[in-house]
């Protein structure tokens, strides 16, 4: 299956292409935890992802049990810090 990937600020080099966004081809039964584990991010540097721009929980439960979509679109964030 292939899904849409959005990926932001020092997570944009860890996509294939290098440019942070692209379409990524996964197992039919492919969980979101096997997209990151795929693009080599660590849990603690997905805090903030989204599925179809719907926020996912961070738990590594839940996103193992999650499964991915064809044609989903998954926007992954680092932690960000700003004042």
């Amino acid at each position: 299956m292939k899904v849409d990937v959005k990926l932001f600020a020092n997570l944009r080099a860890r996509m294939p292409n290098g440019v942070g966004r692209g379409t990524l081809e996964l197992e039919d039964d492919a969980t979101l935890v096997d997209l990151l584990q795929k693009l080599d991010i660590p849990e603690e540097l997905s805090q903030m992802t989204l599925i179809n721009g719907q926020h996912c929980p961070p738990e590594r439960e839940w996103r193992e049990k999650k499964k991915l979509q064809e044609g989903d679109v998954v926007s992954v964030f680092p932690p960000l810090a700003g004042g």
